[in-house]
């Protein structure tokens, strides 16, 4: 989505410098509440701080009280990042079976240079009693480890080709749909349903009762043709319609999340404008 909405909203120096003097003091008063190198991200990379500004702009197209809105969205998420341990998942910590199950898949970029990972629903199964905190560890670890590394973006594709009921987690939906609305800023790209069987449509209308507009907006249902609108050919494996022979099979490249934030360079002065990457 960065790509997109910095078109539409491109970066005011200005505008982030108070941005900026307005969120600082909630920094200096209860630092303890913060990770250090969330401030330290916030305070020197442009990009990452004009992120919160564009993602309330594109949520209420009233730019009034946007220093506002974003300022608590900052507060807000930063808080709960410290209070989640976002920053202290360690792979050991999570079920084998979690990763055993090769529910998510890296694939390549999107025509807007987003990671692209697939979700393959028949992969998957409903929340057992005492797991959902571990699950939702689980999703934090997986987009951390992309959110730390594309200032694009991801695009989810939900394969949910021979899934069922039995496969369906609603508690990961509403876990979703909670951190891309208010602690991913400007993260997701879209949600790409892919075969959608006849027995899920009673779900998604279910699950489109409690998104938003902006939140449906970026949920588009594809087949091997559409999906070219969004992926290139090339990039896609066969069995999405594409013509990429690769092997896209599930590995482990993730990272504790701990390590990502290790010596990293903050990236500051962007442009005003972001030139969307070639899919070549």
């Amino acid at each position: 989505m960065t790509a997109e909405l910095l078109r539409k909203f491109p970066v005011d120096q200005e505008l982030l410098k108070a941005f900026r003097s307005q969120v600082s003091p909630l920094f200096e008063k209860q630092p303890e509440l913060y990770y250090e190198k969330d401030i330290q991200r916030f305070e020197n990379d442009d990009l990452y701080a004009h992120k919160f500004l564009a993602h309330q702009a594109y949520l209420d197209q009233d730019v009034k009280n946007l220093i506002e809105r974003a300022t608590k969205m900052v507060d807000e998420n930063f808080k709960w990042r410290k209070e989640f341990g976002v920053q202290d998942i360690k792979r050991e910590e999570l079920p084998d079976e979690f990763f055993d199950r090769k529910g998510c898949i890296y694939l390549k970029e999107d025509k807007d240079g987003r990671q692209v990972v697939i979700i393959k629903v028949n992969k998957l199964r409903k929340t057992r009693p005492g797991e959902r905190e571990i699950g939702e560890k689980f999703l934090i670890y997986w987009l951390e480890n992309i959110y730390q590394k594309n200032h694009y973006g991801v695009t989810i594709i939900i394969d949910c080709t021979n899934a069922g009921l039995s496969n369906v987690n609603m508690d990961m939906v509403e876990f979703a749909n909670f951190i891309f609305r208010r602690h991913y800023p400007c993260f997701l790209g879209y949600f790409l349903v892919f075969n959608l069987p006849w027995l899920l449509e009673a779900v998604w209308n279910i699950i489109k009762r409690f998104l938003p507009q902006s939140g449906i907006d970026r949920i588009k249902f594809v087949d091997k043709k559409t999906i070219m609108e969004y992926v290139e050919a090339d990039k896609l494996p066969e069995y999405l319609g594409g013509n990429d022979k690769s092997e896209f099979e599930y590995h482990e490249s993730l990272v504790d999340t701990a390590l990502l934030f290790q010596d990293k360079v903050d990236e500051s002065s962007v442009s005003n404008t972001l030139t969307t990457p070639s899919s070549s």
